[in-house]
């Protein structure tokens, strides 16, 4: 299931709000995150044991899902399952943006760009070590789950 987009933002329980870089992956084909990013359960899912190709060739077993409750720096939500993954940061796949009728701009001439097609919002994108990074604000409940 990709990373769902809705117009709420509640908060679970007691916790705060912390910052976690997400990789852009525009040549993905789901969204994944490594273990111990997002302090809720993993839970089976449909794609549990699928091995998965990873962009340096190698293979990679997805682990299960994770919930994940989430707003970007322009105040829009971003909520919804990742695949939890052998990988080196969450990386949210270009293909589950264009599912939530969202588009990204990655241009050298304008810089890079996420584009709430809802809200009619461009939020900027940065680079860090040659991967399009947006910041998004993850609820992360306490006490920590396991």
């Amino acid at each position: 299931m990709p990373i769902e987009s809705n117009d709420k933002v509640e908060a679970k329980g007691p916790g705060k709000w912390v910052k976690v870089p997400v990789g852009i992956d525009t040549c993905a084909a789901i969204s994944v995150t490594p273990l111990g990013v997002f302090q809720t359960p993993i839970k089976p899912s449909q794609r549990t044991g699928e091995a998965l190709r990873s962009a340096c060739g190698g293979v990679i077993y997805n682990e299960g899902e994770q919930e994940v409750q989430a707003i970007t720096n322009g105040g829009y939500n971003v909520n919804g399952n990742i695949q939890v993954c052998d990988v080196q940061r969450p990386l949210v796949a270009g293909v589950d943006v264009k599912a939530m009728g969202n588009s990204l701009l990655i241009s050298p001439k304008y810089g890079d760009w996420y584009f709430n097609d809802d809200k009619d919002i461009w939020e900027p994108l940065k680079m860090e070590n040659n991967t399009t990074v947006m910041d998004l604000w993850v609820w992360q409940g306490f006490p920590r789950q396991p």
